[in-house]
């Protein structure tokens, strides 16, 4: 029984404070919608610094393209070297027990 008299006498100040906190949202949202509507102040800069991301990004690909061929070639002259070279047979190393 006490506990209901506890809430009802505080139903009273939960009602201030609710209302007050309401108040708080509706004047954050009024000022979120008054920055929406403003133009981005950098919008120039930022058009500027992607259209040179673009372009250091074609560079690099352009780089990184040469680096794969490189490396392709590469990785085919050891194939056919190691084709060459190693035996068809499996064998043993330093005596660690591994074998290929």
């Amino acid at each position: 029984m006490v506990k209901l008299e506890n809430l009802f006498n505080d139903i009273d100040e939960n009602i201030d404070f609710l209302e007050k906190k309401i108040e708080s949202y509706r004047l954050d949202m009024e000022a979120s919608k008054a920055e929406y509507e403003k133009p981005f102040a950098y919008e120039e800069e930022l058009k500027s610094k992607i259209a040179r991301q673009y372009e250091l990004n074609a560079q690099l690909d352009l780089e990184n393209g040469k680096v794969e061929d490189v490396y392709l070639a590469a990785s085919e002259d050891k194939d056919i070297a190691a084709n060459v070279a190693e035996e068809k047979s499996p064998y043993r190393t330093g005596g660690n027990g591994y074998t290929r």
